[in-house]
């Protein structure tokens, strides 16, 4: 892996949006968009921490699952999502993360970490 890849993070929780009305504009600015990498188009202030160690980044996902916990974790433990998370962070290519769920407090979450290599996706990418 290069020394120039980092991770985008990315943060939403409240309500939970229909396609429908995530298409009529109902849903916030920050509301996740359909396809992953579309977080880089969005205002770089949504961006919530950009690191470029995998294991850091997966720290960060760690807290937020502990803040934010998820209501079908004992079917699907955070331990086990997290090892998943720290594979796909190390893999070449597709190396992005997404774990979108509701949590215990019955608030739609949503984690992301979206590579940034500083060339397939410059537009949105710094």
């Amino acid at each position: 892996m290069t020394a120039s890849v980092h991770w985008h993070a990315f943060a939403y929780t409240g309500k939970g949006y229909t396609d429908g009305e995530v298409s009529k504009g109902i849903a916030p600015a920050s509301f996740p968009p359909r396809e992953l990498p579309d977080w880089l188009d969005r205002r770089p202030g949504l961006r919530v921490y950009t690191e470029a160690q995998i294991d850091e980044a997966v720290a960060w996902l760690e807290q937020e699952m502990r803040e934010q916990p998820p209501v079908d974790a004992a079917s699907f433990p955070v331990a086990t999502r997290l090892g998943y998370s720290r594979a796909r962070l190390r893999q070449q290519a597709g190396r992005d993360v997404l774990h979108g769920y509701w949590s215990t407090r019955g608030q739609f979450v949503t984690r992301a970490l979206v590579a940034c290599t500083g060339t397939e996706r410059a537009k949105g990418c710094a």
